[in-house]
């Protein structure tokens, strides 16, 4: 059975950073925080469009969403597949001028959840030139480079105009999506795969990055993940860095100047395999920072020993010189946290995306935490699946009598 993906027009809690090579300038460039895509048929009645200006040819453009280019994202994998089979396209849309000569194109990558690399799956072009009626539909398939995908990866759809014979300059070429089922608005990707995707999310549970000392003892500055409450209202500051960055700068202390790593208690075993929602206050001190930040979640020992990360996730919006909240989703593959592990969250500074560029070093950026939950001082992650405390079972030693809990 076939599996449809929608383009949708609601902002996701996702972004890759910035620094991805645009068609456009065959450089790294600025990409718009990304759209989300659905799996299943949307339900709403309106429907949205992006455009983009022709150039003289020959030419590959992207669409644009805010004036940058636009990206979607899908929602994490809920089960692992192999993308090997056709992939069919059926875009909605039009030129102004036949004298525009473009074709629909697209792009579509494998995104980890893991570290946020990126494999490319397929890039495929129409035959034919884009109609010049409204909404005309578009269709073309492509074989795709076979691609092991995990529970906890994503998809990434970059949907882009080239050259049919040579792109003329002036006109407009307009693509629709977001139909909300409407037949001749919709623009959706089909797989020939059986997969779903993670589009439901019940924040059930609230772990909190906490200002308490964690019993696990690093170079970091070792603070507490948990359920617990607080009105501590602490902070990191991090001097940012010029980007584009891959890697980032871990958030240090404002006191300890240390890096701050987060902890949770030992855990009971668990299969993680459901996604999971970070929010956080930052503030920069100079809106040209172009900061903001990305998470890492990793599981360890007890002795925090031995840290594999399960998730990265870059938050989408860039700091403010005021309280600015940011989120990002968290989605690695499907693994089991044996009794006495951890979590281990990291918090590092990330480019934001948008059209303020990569981040500018000679700045500072504050991020915010174990403050009450009614105000601005708070780092959480939300999740739909209870963790619980580890408890070493201690056998009875020969001759002893075990106490037994009565009513």
């Amino acid at each position: 059975m076939a599996t449809s993906i929608w383009l949708d027009q609601y902002p996701l809690s996702r972004s890759l950073g910035n620094g991805h090579v645009l068609k456009s300038t065959g450089a790294a460039g600025t990409w718009d925080g990304p759209l989300a895509c659905l799996s299943a048929v949307p339900t709403a009645t309106s429907f949205a469009s992006l455009a983009v200006t022709t150039v003289a040819g020959p030419k590959s453009l992207e669409f644009l969403y805010s004036a940058n280019a636009a990206q979607f994202l899908s929602h994490p994998l809920a089960e692992d597949v192999t993308i090997s089979g056709t992939i069919t396209f059926n875009f909605h849309g039009s030129e102004s001028n036949a004298l525009a000569n473009c074709r629909f194109g697209c792009a579509i990558y494998k995104v980890s959840g893991k570290d946020q690399t990126q494999t490319l799956i397929c890039d495929a072009t129409d035959d034919v030139e884009i109609s010049t009626t409204a909404k005309a539909l578009h269709t073309w398939t492509v074989t795709p480079t076979s691609t092991a995908m995990k529970v906890g990866d994503y998809f990434r759809f970059v949907p882009y105009i080239t050259d049919f014979g040579t792109m003329a300059t002036g006109h407009t070429v307009t693509l629709n999506y977001a139909g909300r089922a409407v037949s001749e608005e919709d623009t959706f990707v089909t797989f020939a795969e059986t997969f779903t995707t993670q589009d439901v999310f019940n924040a059930t549970y609230v772990l909190r990055a906490l200002g308490t000392d964690s019993d696990v003892v690093t170079a970091d500055h070792d603070s507490v993940l948990w359920t617990d409450t607080s009105t501590l209202n602490l902070r990191t500051l991090t001097s940012t860095v010029a980007g584009y960055t891959t890697s980032g700068s871990q958030l240090v202390h404002e006191t300890s100047v240390l890096p701050v790593s987060w902890w949770t208690p030992q855990l009971n075993g668990i299969v993680l395999n459901k996604k999971m929602v970070l929010d956080s206050s930052i503030i920069e001190t100079n809106d040209l920072a172009n900061a903001t930040i990305k998470a890492e979640l990793a599981i360890t020992n007890g002795d925090g020993s031995s840290p594999v990360v399960w998730a990265t996730g870059s938050c989408t919006l860039e700091a403010t010189t005021g309280f600015t909240a940011v989120a990002a989703f968290l989605s690695g593959e499907s693994v089991t946290i044996t009794p006495g592990q951890r979590l281990r969250l990291r918090l590092f500074l990330s480019d934001a995306e948008g059209a303020s560029g990569p981040m500018a070093s000679g700045y500072q950026m504050r991020q915010h935490y174990s403050g009450s939950d009614a105000g601005s001082y708070v780092t959480t992650i939300m999740m739909d699946q209870l963790l619980s405390v580890y408890v070493p079972q201690y056998p009875t030693p020969p001759g002893a009598v075990q106490a037994v809990m009565s009513a």
